[in-house]
């Protein structure tokens, strides 16, 4: 059961990893990151609300965050599903749970002899 829970730690990990490089890359880089921080943080500031373009950043903001909340409302419920889909599945072989052909010893189904 080590294996199994590895494997799932794993591949939920594996598309957090990306995340983990880049908080070490804004780190490591911290003075250029906070630079180009403050240079977004007065372009905002110097938008007047109510104009023409003040409310075509809002509406590309909208769609933005719209974009936004869907992958990770997707992102979460496929993690959801693979934690618990295991007792779901029933009895029978799955990769998830199948020692076998993670250590190269599946068992062969079919007859070498091509019948």
């Amino acid at each position: 059961h080590d294996l199994v829970a590895a494997m799932v730690i794993l591949s939920l990990g594996v598309c957090s990893e990306v995340s983990v490089i880049k908080l070490g890359f804004m780190a490591f880089n911290s003075d250029e990151v906070r630079s180009i921080v403050d240079h977004f943080l007065e372009c905002d500031a110097s938008v007047l609300p109510g104009t023409r373009y003040y409310n075509n950043i809002m509406k590309t903001l909208r769609i933005v965050k719209r974009r936004a909340v869907g992958y990770w409302v997707t992102y979460r419920d496929e993690r959801g599903l693979f934690i618990t889909s295991p007792p779901y599945l029933g009895l029978g072989r799955h990769l998830s749970e199948d020692l076998m052909v993670i250590y190269g010893l599946e068992p062969t189904i079919e007859t070498p002899n091509y019948e």
